[in-house]
């Protein structure tokens, strides 16, 4: 999975309709596929592992793979079907970890700032996410949910603050997050 995660980093400066040489398709196609691989390895390993052998970096790459595709192509069915795929594996990890709560939090965000259309079943699992979120945006959380740099300037524009080269930190993001948010949209 990890060398998905840094194709996936290599990919994400570049031009999702860039025509990549060797017929290897564009950054946007190639993205999906590496998003995909990370997905396919990560849910047999979710359950053939013991859940005393999970660790917080098995979360890592299924968060990049849901924020690339956000970066790339939210309004694609593939892109969508990986992001609730992906979202669907971390929030399993919530009980024994409470920062996966941020998380998901923070990936909800960028898709209502992206108004991106989600099943029902993934907009129930955002409303059960459950976290006290009160000062967190003063909070050094550390990590940062790679975005392509429209999203970036789109957020900016939106007023959120925690905006990077790199991406987006997380208490920013969940900072200002809403139940409404989640209530507001339909599947």
């Amino acid at each position: 999975m990890y060398e998905d995660v840094v194709a996936l980093a290599l990919l994400l400066p570049l031009k999702p309709t860039l025509r990549l040489p060797d017929g290897l398709g564009t950054p946007e196609s190639l993205c999906l596929r590496h998003c995909t691989r990370i997905l396919e390895t990560a849910e047999p390993y979710w359950e053939t592992r013991p859940a005393d052998c999970r660790s917080i970096s098995d979360i890592y790459p299924l968060c990049h793979a849901a924020s690339m595709v956000l970066a790339y192509s939210p309004s694609s069915q593939w892109a969508r079907d990986i992001f609730e795929r992906a979202t669907s594996l971390v929030f399993r990890y919530t009980d024994n970890f409470f920062l996966v709560r941020y998380l998901l939090q923070a990936l909800n965000s960028v898709s209502t700032r992206l108004d991106l259309p989600l099943s029902d079943s993934t907009v129930q699992l955002f409303r059960r996410v459950k976290s006290s979120i009160a000062g967190l945006s003063d909070i050094p959380v550390a990590l940062v949910l790679p975005v392509s740099s429209e999203i970036l300037e789109d957020i900016w524009r939106q007023g959120v603050y925690g905006v990077q080269r790199m991406g987006i930190e997380v208490g920013q993001l969940t900072s200002g997050y809403q139940d409404s948010e989640i209530g507001s949209r339909s599947g």
